[in-house]
């Protein structure tokens, strides 16, 4: 994944995550070098320069994920039949709050399935 910087501004990306550990130091451009997210996970991003800008990676190992559009919904394509657990992650979550885990079973029809999440994760 390439970080390319069109500011004016140097920046200097870094994550601490269990998934990706990496510093891109004060730069402008596009460096040299893409990070390759190889390890499923999450990186939490951050920039030393600037406290408030922050980004997320999540790597999945799976072909069978989403990632929801601005109202909130996903949908998984072409899913075989059988039982699955779906992993549930949002940003707003708290830091604290774990990957949520739903169990699931896809039949032979498409399968609606409904969630809320709150700051500490699902609502029951």
């Amino acid at each position: 994944m390439l970080f390319p910087n069109q500011d004016t501004v140097r920046h200097h990306v870094y994550s601490y995550s269990a998934a990706k550990t990496f510093q891109i130091k004060l730069y402008a451009g596009v460096p040299h070098t893409p990070i390759v997210f190889d390890k499923p996970g999450l990186a939490v991003l951050g920039c030393n320069i600037h406290d408030s800008m922050i980004a997320w990676v999540v790597v999945t190992d799976t072909p069978l994920w989403a990632r929801s559009a601005a109202g909130g919904r996903a949908r998984v394509a072409d899913v075989p039949p059988g039982a699955y657990q779906l992993h549930v992650w949002h940003a707003s979550l708290a830091e604290t709050a774990p990957v949520q885990l739903v169990p699931l079973t896809v039949g032979a029809a498409d399968v609606d399935q409904r969630l809320r999440l709150g700051a500490n994760g699902l609502v029951k």
